[in-house]
């Protein structure tokens, strides 16, 4: 059984994890904090269970699918509910809207400003959802194995049809008026820290998102998904190593001999007395032009299709970079979220 190194146990490499061991790797995750997680984690203090980066849920099949693939419940490991209204925004005028995922109301809602904003806000949400597509069928779903991959007059059509020149409010005000609903539909670029003011319309796809498939929330809090993943790892017969500090590649003659691991190297497969043939030239080269979204932070897909590529990225990509049964294959967690 061939063996598969992850290097961090964030979202992204307990679903990469999951996913190989479930392709049949024998596969091993360092992590060098006490707990997994990464960016999805918790902290206690006086009695208060606090969660620590993501706070909700827009896509929940994307979540859901990755126990479903791996042949169990998600429900079993998991349970969400559905929040509506999403949230509610008071303004200075004392005026209120609740936004929600319930297009009857939600129109009912913007009728509140005028009938006129109520049919750019529809306008809008069709306009978006058709860039929405053309990110994911091209971008979020395809594979980059070298710079002509992404640099070619294909990919500058598609990415034209994205309109992201505009600003996230200016692209909003082409389809609402009011100071007030504009508002409401250009905020979401907080969550990634970026002002509406001046990061790029593209971000506009997210109340998209929140208005066609809902916000939900992780009973639990989001520490939970973090916590189910490692659980159904382990169920599958995979380890998690914590505290261990993956350092460097220990490198000889351009090949990876073993890692660093808390200031000592350690051999890949000491039992095995295997070695990584992995040059460092082919290294760089998967590290800088392969998709690691693929199947990393998008390795838990929402569709069925997606899925299929992931799962044959993952066989050629280990195929191409192992030599024999026994050798390791190590991915390294590059800032990916869910």
């Amino acid at each position: 059984m061939k063996k598969v190194a992850v290097i961090g146990a964030g979202t992204a490499g307990l679903a990469s994890a999951i996913r190989l061991r479930a392709l049949g790797y024998d596969v091993t995750v360092y992590e060098k904090n006490e707990q997994v997680g990464r960016r999805m984690y918790q902290f206690k203090e006086n009695g208060f269970t606090f969660d620590v980066g993501p706070t909700i849920v827009m896509m929940p099949k994307v979540y859901q699918e990755l126990f479903t693939d791996s042949g169990v419940d998600y429900k079993d490991y998991i349970q969400m509910e559905r929040i509506d209204p999403m949230f509610e925004i008071h303004y200075r005028d004392k005026t209120v809207l609740k936004a929600t995922s319930d297009l009857v109301n939600m129109t009912i809602e913007n009728e509140k400003f005028s009938e006129k904003d109520a049919q750019g806000y529809l306008a809008y949400i069709a306009d978006v959802y058709k860039r929405y597509l053309v990110v994911k069928e091209h971008f979020i779903e395809k594979s980059f194995r070298g710079p002509l991959d992404f640099y070619n007059p294909k990919m500058l059509t598609q990415a034209l049809k994205l309109k992201t020149f505009s600003t996230a409010y200016n692209s909003v005000g082409k389809f609402v008026k009011d100071e007030r609903l504009k508002q409401s539909l250009a905020f979401q670029t907080l969550y990634i820290g970026i002002s509406p003011y001046n990061g790029p319309s593209i971000y506009t796809i997210i109340p998209m998102i929140e208005l066609l498939y809902g916000v939900h929330y992780i009973k639990g809090g989001m520490y939970s998904m973090a916590k189910a993943m490692e659980r159904r790892f382990l169920e599958m017969g995979g380890k998690i190593l914590l505290n261990q500090n993956v350092e460097a590649f220990i490198i000889e003659n351009k090949t990876i001999k073993s890692l660093k691991v808390n200031g000592k190297g350690t051999v890949a497969d000491s039992e095995q007395d295997a070695r990584l043939k992995l040059t460092v030239k082919k290294l760089k080269t998967m590290m800088q032009f392969y998709p690691m979204q693929t199947f990393l932070g998008w390795s838990i897909t929402s569709s069925k299709k997606r899925r299929t590529k992931v799962n044959t990225h993952l066989k050629k990509l280990i195929k191409c970079y192992t030599h024999h049964h026994h050798s390791y294959f190590i991915l390294e967690q590059r800032n990916a979220m869910i």
